[in-house]
């Protein structure tokens, strides 16, 4: 009998450890990281942007300021290395309503993650700073999650911090570690896509037609969202104020949706001349709800294929280093039109891979490789 009792207890502790065991929702652990974070001054918060994004160089004898809460940066850790799936619990049935708190906190840790790995880097401590450049990558996806293009676009913001991060310190890494990193890129989840983002704005023409009425009269909650509306035209908000919704207005609201749902899906050649049609569509649209209310689409597909060009960037430095040469480096192709990439080197050793295309319009698509 005491045998038995003794057995029970052993396997009740078992599963009890099991149950203990399982993976944390990674948003459950960034927000208590977030609770211990010291408040940052403007000033403090800008430079800390500017010395994450390489704007400004890291300083050792001040910028480890911001390394001083080990308890956020364990957290943030074991959050980034959570297998969980990360839900943020967004209540998107509150429509344009829905408050996304989670935004900027995560984008403030990842900036001091970055100059957690910066400061290691100061020291000598390639790999140690190698693993907070991966945690960055991994709170990227993380931000990514919530199917909502605002997530979008901070996840590739993020990633595009932590691909120039690596970008301005691989050329003194050995072949070894630079393949190694690389590596650990590919096996990555992968980043959360702009069409399945976008998906989730479904969620605010939903939210539109659960407030209006059979005529199409607002209710207060709509009349309000409207009102409040970011537009340029005058003479906008006065018409938002008496607007009924019609039910075309809403299908047309939709059928737009699925058009550009699908036009995110296709290669950047063929997307780009589709989104831009749909772009004057919106604009000239006769429903000033649909102009308004419907996002500005093909920026937001255009800033996927530039995160993915400057990944093949890195990824052709990571594999040839500072051997790097102009032949090699045609033999890489941007995410866009697919042309080769081209290659210049500098007097102080840097090496910058370009785009043949100016993308954004005007701006040369470009990554630098040493300081």
């Amino acid at each position: 009998m005491k045998a038995t009792l003794i057995a029970l207890t052993i396997t009740i502790a078992s599963t009890l450890y099991a149950e203990e065991a399982k993976p944390i929702n990674p948003a459950l652990l960034y927000w208590q990281a977030a609770s211990e974070l010291p408040p940052l001054g403007n000033d403090q918060a800008k430079e800390l942007a500017a010395v994450a994004t390489g704007k400004q160089a890291f300083d050792a004898t001040k910028d480890s300021d911001f390394l001083k809460d080990e308890v956020t940066l364990r957290l943030v850790r074991k959050a980034a290395d959570s297998t969980a799936a990360c839900d943020w619990g967004l209540p998107l049935e509150d429509g344009p309503a829905t408050i996304l708190p989670h935004i900027s906190k995560i984008r403030e840790m990842a900036s001091i993650v970055i100059v957690q790995a910066e400061a290691l880097f100061a020291e000598g401590k390639v790999k140690e700073g190698i693993e907070w450049l991966l945690i960055a990558h991994r709170m990227a996806r993380h931000a990514g999650s919530g199917d909502l293009l605002i997530s979008y676009l901070v996840q590739e913001a993020m990633e595009t911090s932590a691909i120039r991060a690596a970008a301005r310190h691989c050329l003194d890494w050995d072949t070894q570690t630079r393949h190694d990193y690389a590596a650990a890129l590919k096996v990555l989840p992968p980043l959360h896509s702009a069409q399945s983002s976008f998906k989730g704005e479904r969620i605010f023409i939903d939210w539109v037609e659960r407030h209006i009425a059979a005529d199409g009269k607002p209710d207060a909650q709509l009349q309000a969202a409207m009102v409040s509306a970011e537009t340029n035209k005058p003479g906008d908000k006065a018409s938002l104020a008496s607007l009924h919704v019609t039910k075309v207005a809403v299908d047309t609201w939709r059928d737009l949706q699925n058009r550009v749902d699908a036009a995110f899906g296709k290669p950047w050649p063929q997307a780009q001349p589709e989104l831009k049609a749909l772009s004057d569509e919106v604009a000239n649209n006769s429903h000033l709800l649909v102009r308004i209310a419907f996002p500005t689409t093909l920026k937001v597909a255009e800033r996927g294929f530039i995160t993915a060009t400057l990944r093949t960037m890195l990824d052709a430095a990571l594999q040839h280093g500072a051997q790097l040469d102009e032949t090699t480096a045609a033999t890489y192709r941007d995410a866009l039109e697919g042309e080769p990439l081209r290659l210049q080197k500098g007097a102080n050793g840097t090496l910058t891979l370009t785009a043949a295309q100016q993308h954004p319009a005007g701006k040369e698509l470009s990554l630098q490789f040493g300081k």
